[in-house]
């Protein structure tokens, strides 16, 4: 039979996660306490090295799958960076153009219209001219 402090020794975690292992009820059968001190046995003591051990290879996994994970947001960052610095490109062109435009705009509301152009038409002309009907 070994300690807690034993326990967390060999299995090289706190003491307070074996505390919180031995709450479970398949554990709870094989620790025995005197003076204040409680002891597993062997068979709790494999239960508990299993249970940390599946628990270590589960953190890794989840590890590893979280880098993969991580990885992928990291492409897909890159791609949309690079869709958003297209964009803005096209942005400042078409800002450019719109710039143009305007300036054309207030140009030609500027610049006076020409006055059409009159026909010098004679005295005859007035009085024979031809009419549209």
């Amino acid at each position: 039979m070994k300690t807690v402090r034993e326990l967390a020794d060999i299995i090289q975690i706190s003491k307070v996660s074996i505390y919180k292992a031995l709450k479970r009820d398949d554990i709870k059968l094989h620790v025995i306490k005197r003076d204040n001190t409680s002891y597993v046995d062997e068979t709790g003591e494999q239960l508990l090295i299993e249970l940390f051990k599946l628990n270590s290879k589960v953190k890794s996994e989840v590890k590893s799958s979280e880098s993969e994970e991580i990885l992928f947001l990291r492409e897909q960052n890159k791609m949309l960076t690079e869709k958003l610095a297209a964009l803005a490109d096209e942005l400042v062109k078409l800002n450019e153009n719109s710039q143009i435009l305007l300036r054309e705009q207030n140009l030609k509301a500027l610049t006076p219209p020409e006055p059409p152009a009159t026909e010098k038409v004679s005295l005859w002309g007035r009085f024979f001219r031809k009419r549209d009907n």
